[in-house]
């Protein structure tokens, strides 16, 4: 059973408070009698709407707004695509010094073996440079998304979320945003390298949630799409678990 208060002073009931069969419960406080069916009765507090500030629109978004749509344009920033290329720059450099090295050791006292640790330097060199330069495009490109009111959300997030979708407006409860951080963790377990980024959600009415803009470099950026879309909707700004402030 549920932990129950008194429904006179508010004080905490034991089980040894409780007639289950007999459907009461007596206070050890006040000495108030209760029925069970009573807590059953009170409705549960709605949730406090705030009344968060609108921040200023970002300089890389582009919002479009009529009566009847809206649609917002993330754009990335300058230097997204410019930290993956030095990722993989410093990583090509790091496997050729050892490849170098490695050449000359076994040069003389094993061709075939430095010739088999070349070919495995250029394969992850190349695995190295596809990867960084898929993951650079996608940095380039812009987070979207499209309403139409009365009918549905529409979403174009690459990068680092889930496929395009739409979702129709009549299955939606609320919209939040959240922190992510994408860590890199080397022998030790430490993590060497992490970046930040932000997630624009819809909540459902069955309280399951999907990715509608992610990938966010900003809190800012969050933040704005998410208060844009709920004014667009008027939709209350009610708090999530889990979401960013």
């Amino acid at each position: 059973m549920e932990p129950l208060a008194c429904l006179k002073c508010g004080g905490p009931l034991s089980d040894d408070d409780v007639n289950t069969a007999a459907g009461i419960a007596k206070c050890s406080y006040c000495d108030a009698w209760m029925h069970l069916e009573d807590f059953k009765k009170l409705p549960e507090p709605p949730p406090r709407e705030r009344h968060r500030k609108e921040l200023p629109v970002p300089p890389n978004m582009r919002i479009e707004q009529s009566a009847d749509h809206l649609a917002i344009t993330v754009d990335p920033v300058e230097g997204d695509s410019f930290d993956g290329c030095a990722e993989m720059i410093g990583m090509v450099v790091a496997v050729l010094v050892v490849m170098f090295l490695i050449v000359i050791i076994l040069g003389s006292i094993a061709p075939l073996l430095a010739f088999v640790a070349v070919l495995i330097a250029i394969f992850i060199i190349v695995a190295a440079v596809t990867g960084a330069s898929a993951d650079a495009s996608a940095r380039r490109e812009p987070r979207a998304l499209r309403i139409v009111r009365g009918k549905h959300l529409r979403c174009r997030s690459p990068g680092y979320g889930d496929t395009p979708e739409t979702v129709p407006l009549s299955l939606v409860k609320q919209f939040y945003s959240t922190e992510e951080r994408d860590e890199e963790y080397n022998h030790s377990n430490k993590a060497y390298r992490s970046r930040r980024y932000y997630n624009v959600h819809v909540l459902l009415n069955d309280d399951t949630s999907h990715k509608v803009m992610t990938g966010l470099k900003t809190r800012q950026e969050a933040l704005v799409v998410e208060g844009k879309i709920e004014r667009f909707l008027e939709l209350p700004d009610l708090p999530v678990a889990g979401e960013v402030e």
